[in-house]
C-alpha cells in the first residue's frame, strides 16, 4: 500500500487501536458524565445561548453589528443541503448584510452535542467568541493568499476557543463536561497536528491541551502519536521516531508507541540497505510494512549496514513486547529484523517470531491490524521458511498472503500493491525453479509485472531484473529493456517536512517557536504580516514564516543553505538534493513526473511552483535558477 492511500485510509482508522497506545490510566477518555435528559434541540440550544449572552453583556448599539444579539440557525437538511454537504458536523459564525447569525447542522446536535447542555455551550461559546471578536466583519475582507489565509484562521480559532471557554466558566456551565463536544469530534474525523499546517483549523488535540489543563500532558503525547503515525505513512521514519520519543518520555508504559518507535528505526536501517547487501542476505523480498495507526530527510551519505540501528529498532520492539506480548505487528517485525541481522540473517529467530506473528493473527488477538500489514506479516513468514529450507510451507503462506490481499490488479495506487508484488517476486522464485514451461512463462510474466509497478529506485527492483533477465535467457526469449520497464513506472515521492543544518541541528515543519528560538536564536525579523512574522538566519541561509506558535514554512534562500533531499516511496530507494543556486532543468529532469501548480505565500505578487505531493516550492529567478527553495504545507485546490 503506497503512503498516500495509507494516508487516506488513516483518516477513517486513526484511533482504532489509539487507546492501547497509552497507560491505563489514560485510555478512558477523561471526565465522561453521564447522558442528561434530552429535551427539544432548539429550546436546549435557547436556553444555554441566553445564559452565554447574558455574561458576554453586549449592548445592541456596541456589537458593531446592524442588529443583536445573534440568532440561531439549525441547517434544514432539504434546504440548506448544499451547505451540510460541505462538512456533516459543523457550525460555524457569520454576519451576511452585518446580520449576526450561528449555524449548526442537525448532525452536529444528534451526534456531538446530544442533548448535553455543556458540550452545546463548548460550541456556541466558541461561534459566539467568533462573533464578539469580529472574526466575522461586515465588511469584505482584503484579499490575501490561501497560505496567510489559512494562518491568520487558526490564529481566530485557537482565540475563539478562549473567548468560548471564558464564556462557558461565567455561565457556570461544566468546561470538563463540555470539552466532550471536541472529543466526540476527534473520534470521528481526526487529523494530526501536522497535517493541520494545511487546514484552517488547528488539530483537536492541540486544541484540547491547550484548554484541558490538568490533562494538557495527556493530549500532547496523543498529540504526538498522531503526527507520528502520519510520519510513518508518509515514510519520514526520522521525523516519526521523534515523535515516538516525545510519546514514551510522557507514557513509557506505551507498548503501541514504543512498537512503533521500533517500527521507525528498523525502516531507518532498511532504508540504507543496498541491492549488494540483500544479495548477501540470499532471501526473498520481505515487507516492513506494519506499525500501529494510533522522517529531516534520512541523509544520503547514509551507506551500507548500520549495526547499531539495527540492535535500537530491536532493543524498541522487544520492549514494545515486554509490555503487550499479544501485538503481531510487534512480532512480525522483530522476525523481519533477524532476517536482515547485520551479522547475517538468523533464520530460527526470525521464524519464530513470525510463526508467533501469524498464530496472534489466527486468533485474532490483535484487532487493529490491516488486512495489507497481515498480508505483509506472512509475506515474510514464507521468506523466512524458505530460507530455512521448508519450501512447501513457504509455498502454503504465499498463497495465504494472496488470499488475505483477495484479487486486484496491479496497478498503481492500488490498496496492498506492495505488498502483493513482494508475494508476486516470491512466487516467482519458486515457479523458476520448476522443470516445466508453464511454470517457467508464469514466473517471467510475474517478474515482468513485479518490474513494471515496482519503484526502480527500491533495492529490490535490481535484483528483480537480474533475476528476469537470465530466465528471459534461459528460455531464449528477449528481455524488455531495463529503461522500458523503469519508464513505465510512476514515480512517488516522499514528502520532506524538515532541514538537517547539521550540528545536530534540525528545523522542521510545525516545529514550535520557543524550540526553533532555543537552538538558533531570536532571528532578524523581516516582516510581519497577517498574522506571520518572517526569521532570518543567515548563518544558515535560511528564513522562517510562523505565527506566534510554531513554524509554517522553511525557506532556504541562499546558496550556504543546505540542501533537500528528496527521495522515492520504497525501502532502499535513493536520496536526490535539492538546492538553491540549481539550475531549473536539473530541477525539471529530478521531478519531471511530479504534479506542480503555482501558489503564493505571504505576498500575492510573489508565485512558487509548487509540488504539492512533496510540500516543496521554488522560486526560479530571471537566469533561471532556483532562488528560494520552500518547505510548506498549502491545500490543493
Amino acid at each position: 500500500m503506497n503512503a498516500r492511500t495509507r494516508t487516506y485510509i488513516l483518516l477513517a482508522l486513526l484511533l482504532v487501536g489509539l487507546g492501547r497506545a497509552l497507560p491505563a490510566a489514560a485510555q478512558e477518555r477523561p471526565h465522561r458524565l453521564p447522558q442528561v435528559p434530552q429535551e427539544s434541540g432548539n429550546a436546549m440550544l435557547d436556553r444555554v445561548f441566553a445564559r452565554l449572552l447574558a455574561v458576554a453583556q453586549v449592548a445592541p448599539s456596541s456589537s458593531g453589528y446592524a442588529s443583536w444579539p445573534p440568532r440561531i440557525h439549525l441547517l434544514d437538511a432539504q434546504k440548506d443541503a448544499h451547505l451540510i454537504e460541505q462538512s456533516k458536523y459543523n457550525a460555524y459564525a457569520s454576519a451576511a448584510d452585518c446580520v449576526p447569525e450561528i449555524n449548526l447542522t442537525p448532525a452536529l446536535l444528534e451526534d456531538v452535542i446530544q442533548g448535553d447542555p455543556d458540550r452545546a455551550a463548548m460550541i456556541l461559546g466558541h461561534e459566539l467568541g467568533h462573533l464578539l471578536l469580529h472574526h466575522t466583519p461586515c465588511s469584505r475582507p482584503a484579499q490575501t493568499t490561501v497560505f496567510a489565509a489559512l494562518a491568520y484562521t487558526r490564529e481566530k480559532e485557537e482565540a475563539a476557543d478562549s473567548k468560548g471557554f471564558e464564556l462557558m466558566l461565567a455561565a457556570g456551565f461544566s468546561p470538563r463536561s463540555g470539552l466532550r463536544a471536541f472529543q466526540v469530534l476527534d473520534d470521528m474525523h481526526a487529523y494530526s497536528s501536522f497535517e493541520s499546517l494545511a487546514s484552517d483549523h488547528p488539530a483537536i488535540k492541540e486544541r484540547l491541551a491547550r484548554l484541558d489543563t490538568a490533562q494538557a500532558s495527556l493530549w500532547r503525547a496523543m498529540a504526538a502519536f498522531d503526527d507520528g503515525v502520519y510520519f510513518l505513512t508518509t515514510e519520514d521514519y526520522p521525523l516519526a521516531e521523534r515523535c515516538f520519543r516525545t510519546v514514551i518520555r510522557e507514557f513509557p508504559q506505551a507498548d503501541e508507541a514504543w512498537a512503533n518507535l521500533g517500527y521507525a528505526l528498523f525502516m531507518q536501517y532498511a532504508d540504507a540497505l543496498q541491492p549488494e547487501d540483500l544479495r548477501r542476505f540470499g532471501i526473498g523480498q520481505i515487507v516492513a510494512g506494519g506499525f500501529y495507526r494510533r522522517p529531516t530527510w534520512l541523509a544520503a551519505k547514509v551507506r551500507g549496514i548500520d549495526a547499531e540501528k539495527w540492535s535500537k529498532a530491536v532493543e524498541a520492539l522487544q520492549q514494545a513486547d515486554k509490555l503487550n506480548p499479544n501485538q503481531a505487528l510487534v512480532k512480525a517485525n522483530l522476525g523481519t529484523a533477524y532476517l536482515v541481522r547485520p551479522a547475517g540473517s538468523d533464520v530460527p529467530t526470525a521464524v519464530r517470531y513470525l510463526e508467533e506473528a501469524r498464530r496472534i493473527l489466527q486468533a485474532q488477538a490483535d484487532q487493529s491490524v490491516d488486512q495489507a500489514s497481515a498480508a505483509a506479516a506472512i509475506n515474510n513468514l514464507a521468506v523466512a521458511y524458505a530460507a530455512a529450507g521448508r519450501a512447501e510451507d513457504s509455498a502454503k503462506m504465499l498463497q495465504a498472503a494472496n488470499k488475505i490481499l483477495g484479487d486486484q490488479p496491479l496497478s498503481f495506487g492500488v490498496p496492498g500493491l506492495l505488498e502483493a508484488t513482494a508475494v508476486l517476486y516470491n512466487q516467482s522464485m519458486f515457479l523458476a525453479e520448476e522443470a516445466d514451461q508453464e511454470s517457467r512463462s508464469a514466473a517471467l510474466k510475474n517478474l515482468q509485472d513485479y518490474l513494471r509497478v515496482t519503484s526502480p529506485s527500491s533495492a529490490w527492483w535490481p535484483l528483480a531484473y537480474d533475476r528476469y533477465a537470465k530466465l528471459a535467457g534461459q528460455m531464449g526469449v528477449a528481455p524488455a529493456e531495463r529503461e522500458k520497464l523503469q519508464s513505465d513506472y510512476q514515480t512517488l515521492m516522499r514528502e520532506v517536512s524538515s532541514v538537517d543544518l547539521g550540528g545536530g541541528k534540525t528545523v522542521i515543519l510545525g516545529q514550535p517557536l520557543s524550540e526553533l528560538k532555543a537552538a538558533l536564536g531570536p532571528g532578524e525579523v523581516l516582516s510581519t504580516a497577517s498574522g506571520i512574522v518572517r526569521l532570518r538566519y543567515p548563518a544558515h541561509g535560511l528564513d522562517i514564516l510562523a505565527d506566534d506558535t510554531r513554524v509554517l514554512a522553511i525557506i532556504l534562500e541562499s546558496p550556504k543553505a543546505p540542501p533537500v533531499f528528496v527521495r522515492r516511496q520504497g525501502m532502499g530507494s535513493g536520496a536526490v538534493p535539492l538546492r538553491v543556486g540549481m539550475s531549473a532543468e536539473q530541477v525539471d529532469k529530478i521531478l519531471a513526473d511530479q504534479d506542480s501548480t503555482m501558489e503564493n505565500l505571504v505576498d500575492p505578487w510573489i508565485a512558487y511552483r509548487f509540488y504539492p505531493m512533496l510540500g516543496v516550492a521554488l522560486r526560479v529567478g530571471a537566469q533561471r535558477t532556483v532562488e528560494e527553495l520552500v518547505l510548506v504545507r498549502i491545500p490543493r485546490h
